[in-house]
């Protein structure tokens, strides 16, 4: 599933941030509710997203729920720089 598409690697960080914040109390683990991990976390992310990398998370949730949060950099991925994003912003 395509939620969103960013022209700027900034904004993909953002949208990450907050899709990740707003997981972040039904986390199973107090580890991964740790504000200084969290902030670790988003500071790699932007930094992955700004060289063209892709950012992965995942978490267990309360209960038996598993979240995903994914961005994958499509322009200009290092990997594959010549295939173009499936979306326009």
């Amino acid at each position: 599933m395509i939620k969103a598409t960013f022209g700027e690697p900034e904004k993909a960080a953002v949208w990450y941030q907050d899709q990740v914040t707003d997981l972040t109390p039904a986390f199973m683990t107090d580890h991964d509710k740790n504000p200084a991990r969290q902030a670790q976390r988003f500071t790699a992310a932007g930094d992955r997203l700004g060289w063209g990398g892709d950012v992965v998370g995942g978490w267990y949730l309360r209960g038996t729920g598993f979240a995903s949060v994914q961005v994958v950099a499509c322009s200009a991925n290092r990997i594959r720089p010549a295939i173009p994003c499936p979306i326009s912003p």
